[in-house]
Formats: C-alpha cells, sequence, structure tokens
C-alpha cells in the first residue's frame, strides 16, 4: 500500500487495525464512523502520516482531547472534523500553521474558537456547521483572519459575529443563518454553493 494516495471512508474499527507507517504516500483520508466507542480513536495514529495533505474525521461519539499530534502533519492543508473537542488549544495555530480549510461540526465547543482560530496564518475557508458549538456570540479583533476569504456560519444558536476594524481584511464570501452580523459582512456575496439557493440568508 505505499503507492496509495487517497483513502475514504474506512471505519474507525479498520483503522484502528491499520499500519499508519506503511502509508508513505497517502494524501487524503477520511475516517467515518457512528458506533465505536469513544476512547479507541485518538489523533496519534494520524501523526505518522507526513504526505497527508486532507483529513476527515467523522465520529460524532468521539471526544478529542488533543490535537498536538496533528503538528506532526506538516502539509495538512485540509480539516474536517465531526468530534466533539468541547475546547480549541491555544496552540492550534502553531500546530497547524499550513491550514487552509477549517470544517468544524458537532464539536460542542464550550468557547468562542475565534481568538484561536483567526491566528491561523494561511486559513482561507471557514466553516462552522450545526451543533459546532454552546455559545451564543463569536468576536473577531483587530488583526485577525488575515487571510480568510470565505466564511460559513450555518444554526439558529448563533445570536451575533461581531468584527472588529480591520479583522478579515480578505473576506470575500460570506453566509450566516439567523445572526446579528455587521454591516459589511451584509454586502458581501454567498459563497459560489449557496449563490442560487434561497434556503440561507445573512440575517433572519
Amino acid at each position: 500500500m505505499k503507492n496509495l494516495q487517497t483513502l475514504k471512508s474506512i471505519s474507525v474499527d479498520t483503522w484502528i487495525k491499520t499500519n499508519p507507517e506503511g502509508l508513505v504516500n497517502l494524501r487524503e483520508l477520511h475516517i467515518k464512523s457512528r458506533f465505536e466507542k469513544e476512547n479507541e480513536f485518538t489523533f496519534d495514529s494520524i501523526a505518522k502520516l507526513k504526505t497527508l495533505q486532507i483529513l476527515r474525521v467523522e465520529f460524532p461519539s468521539c471526544t478529542i482531547h488533543s490535537l498536538q499530534p496533528l503538528s506532526n502533519c506538516e502539509n495538512l492543508v485540509e480539516l474536517t472534523l465531526s468530534v466533539a473537542l468541547e475546547k480549541l488549544p491555544e496552540e492550534m495555530p502553531a500546530y497547524l500553521p499550513n491550514l487552509e480549510y477549517l470544517e468544524l461540526t458537532n464539536c460542542k465547543l464550550n468557547d468562542d474558537p475565534m481568538p484561536t482560530l483567526e491566528k491561523l496564518p494561511n486559513l482561507t475557508v471557514l466553516y462552522f456547521a450545526e451543533e459546532s458549538y454552546c455559545f451564543r456570540k463569536l468576536v473577531c479583533s483587530k488583526g485577525g483572519f488575515r487571510r480568510l476569504e470565505i466564511l460559513v456560519i450555518l444554526g439558529k444558536y448563533f445570536e451575533e459575529l461581531q468584527v472588529a476594524e480591520g479583522a478579515m481584511p480578505e473576506l470575500r464570501s460570506f453566509l450566516g443563518t439567523y445572526l446579528i452580523i455587521p454591516e459589511r459582512l451584509k454586502k458581501l456575496p454567498l459563497p459560489a454553493e449557496w449563490e442560487y439557493g434561497d434556503a440561507y440568508q445573512h440575517e433572519i
């Protein structure tokens, strides 16, 4: 399997039995499960995938306690997590300095993640999906998200997005639902995948 570059829809149970050290050319990995026990998966095995560029983990019943092992994946540019995180580590920008795309679903975050996420130096796309949070307000500070181009915030539990002057200077597309937002964001077009749909609005 040394030549394998893409591995999709592998179950957690199967992944745990796999020797990742043999996957020396793996660039894209999707792990998906809804049934395994929550203590059976960590990112320790992912840390051995030195060539990994895209990682998607869908394991809603699992609680992840550390993202630190991902710091070994220096080529990782796209990360999708559907796991319980509760809190993002402050060191995340140091762990994932090359990350360009981040999608969070079912993460059940207890605190505003923006003070951490806005420091990711190369992040261009940020996507919050349903049940990724347990709080009401997102706050972006001056100078934050300096390269962010696309921001999507879905769900009815957020109440407000505050964006300081000088934050998100490169933002060109925005989608938010049930959300109070700054006037500047209301003028932005929707991301391309929602451009012709009428299911969502910037503010409801």
